[in-house]
């Protein structure tokens, strides 16, 4: 017997059954085991099948604003060598993001009442510090429920920080790229000083608000992407980790075996990177992606100079991607410019996409080329079945208890 699958039910070997879009799972007895089978050779029609109600889920296609992404400076105190956006100006004249953006900001989150996060990001946030207690401050008037995240290099401390993070909570997202050879290759002063040190010497403040860290890999390390992670894990002991390609190199889909996958995952403190921790990720965490990525969806991004794109990784696309501007806002104009950008997102926008089993599970950048590969899709689909067989097998064991312990803590930045 193998794996098994009707449109969106598999059935493992273990008669374990998963619901890939109610993210449900089942262990069937004869009886239904007898229906599946003939549902797949078309001896018992759906209507008739113990499973019809299983058939007509819909998915929710969740395109309110939730995130909102400020680049409160484009400039930055490192020469970071593989940037992208140029030391964070994205090429554009060097400002912060002012008190007059702010203001129109909170008219904007009035407008969005749906918006539940403010990311600080840049270039280096932290070097606008008055810009962030002003949004603090003032989005808590509005919104007294709102969260704050920033995306840090980790050099800048000093007490008015120190005071923002009790008072509002702040939670971030740390850029480093590893140990201090690796970091020091690329994170560099304009001095051409590394920034390994001074990170280390701050975390202490960061690090019971950071979430999670993410490292770019250069390709020129001694150590595997896994090694990065297991040092991060271990040195700064944060979980959530993510070791990332440069941006814009063509990213393969790496595809391991899910047995030995899911071992390294019982036995290691760290969480190895690979197809299998994403799926079980996905899939527990009940995450259906109707969209290849969160771009314009459920987040937005506000440049310094007040102009909104659905990603800060297309503001150097002009206006080829330009929804709106926070001076002259114009909300009409803006919808109808996000949701159609939001339709190049959108699986049901593409054939090899709709009625696939494992749609929910494919995420790609849209930034990256501005277009996006099926070419893994039969190796996605092909693997997505042996995970789940495996899964099957650690129920049967009684260790996924164990296994999703491992996950806690590690909830995805977006």
């Amino acid at each position: 017997m193998k794996t098994l699958r009707y449109k969106n039910l598999i059935l493992t070997t273990k008669d374990i059954l998963f619901d890939v879009q109610s993210f449900k799972i089942f262990r069937l007895n004869e009886k239904y085991k007898q229906d599946f089978s003939q549902l797949l050779d078309g001896t018992l029609s759906e209507e008739k099948s113990l499973f019809k109600d299983y058939f007509n889920f819909q998915k929710k296609e969740n395109r309110l604003l939730k995130i909102v992404k400020i680049n409160m400076t484009n400039f930055c105190n490192l020469k970071c060598k593989y940037c992208f956006a140029n030391e964070g100006t994205y090429n554009k004249t060097e400002c912060f993001f002012s008190g007059e953006l702010i203001d129109e900001l909170i008219d904007f989150l009035i407008q969005y009442p749906s918006v539940e996060y403010i990311t600080f990001f840049g270039g280096e946030p932290l070097l606008n510090l008055e810009g962030i207690r002003m949004i603090c401050e003032k989005a808590r008037k509005v919104r007294d429920k709102m969260k704050f995240y920033c995306q840090t290099n980790g050099t800048i401390m000093n007490d008015e920080l120190k005071s923002l993070i009790r008072e509002y909570d702040i939670k971030f997202t740390l850029s480093v790229d590893g140990e201090k050879e690796d970091n020091d290759r690329n994170r560099i002063y304009k001095n051409g000083a590394g920034s390994f040190e001074k990170i280390v010497g701050n975390y202490a403040y960061y690090k019971d608000n950071t979430q999670s860290i993410e490292a770019t890999y250069d390709g020129e390390s001694k150590k595997s992407k896994n090694e990065v992670s297991k040092y991060l894990t271990k040195t700064f002991g944060c979980r959530n980790i993510s070791v990332i390609d440069l941006f814009g190199e063509s990213r393969q889909i790496k595809f391991t075996n899910p047995k030995k996958d899911i071992k390294e995952i019982i036995d290691n403190e760290y969480i190895p990177i690979s197809r299998t921790r994403e799926l079980i990720i996905g899939f527990f965490t009940k995450v259906n992606q109707c969209f290849f990525c969160s771009a314009g969806t459920q987040l937005i991004n506000i440049d310094s100079d007040g102009k909104i794109y659905p990603c800060h990784l297309l503001i150097d696309k002009g206006n080829k991607y330009l929804l709106g501007n926070l001076n002259n806002f114009d909300s009409i104009s803006f919808e109808s410019k996000r949701q159609e950008f939001i339709r190049l997102l959108d699986k049901n926008s593409y054939s090899k996409c709709r009625g696939c089993f494992m749609s929910w599970n494919c995420a790609q950048c849209f930034a990256a080329k501005e277009s996006f590969s099926f070419k893994d899709c039969s190796l996605m689909k092909k693997n997505g079945l042996e995970i789940f067989e495996e899964i099957a097998t650690e129920i049967i064991d009684g260790h996924l208890l164990m296994i999703l312990k491992k996950f806690e803590g590690t909830v995805k930045y977006v």
